[in-house]
């Protein structure tokens, strides 16, 4: 949900409107600054994305826990490390890993993304990354949050897909 295949993330970084989009990925890669930077003002960094990603989407109870997890020691660096980790060149214990990402995937897939989100554009451009079943839905005036936006509508979507015969 809302992310797409690694192949399709690389190939939107030359795309002004993904980079836009994901200016955290490059803000990310900084030393320091973003650790200090999310952490200020009671996590106002979190705030600020959830807005922009899901602007019609006000659940401050799961705001608070994202942002009481991200408290804990070591945890937001862990959680920056999964951006850095994108421009990094891989560590050669991960090599294999690495190359199995650049396989297509052959497993029936169903991929959903918000209609407000722009990551919903590359959903039918990334097919070529599928080998196997391939489909995506695209759920209309909804942003990056779409489980906690619409979790009745996402359920149904992937009940329905697990009850074909894939």
């Amino acid at each position: 949900m809302a992310i797409p295949h690694p192949k399709t993330v690389r190939a939107s970084l030359t795309s002004p409107e993904q980079i836009h989009r994901s200016f955290h990925w490059w803000f990310f890669q900084l030393p320091e600054l973003p650790e200090m930077s999310v952490a200020a003002n009671v996590f106002a960094f979190i705030d600020y994305l959830w807005k922009y990603w899901s602007p019609g989407l006000d659940d401050p109870a799961h705001l608070r826990r994202i942002k009481d997890m991200l408290s804990v020691p070591g945890v937001l660096t862990a959680s920056l490390g999964y951006y850095r980790a994108m421009f990094q060149p891989p560590d050669p214990a991960c090599l294999e890993l690495w190359a199995l990402m650049e396989q297509r995937i052959t497993v029936p897939t169903l991929s959903i993304c918000g209609g407000d989100d722009i990551r919903g554009e590359v959903l039918e451009a990334q097919r070529v990354n599928f080998a196997g079943e391939y489909s995506y839905a695209i759920l209309p005036e909804c942003g990056h949050f779409l489980h906690r936006e619409r979790p009745a509508e996402v359920t149904r979507l992937v009940l329905d897909w697990l009850a074909k015969d894939n």
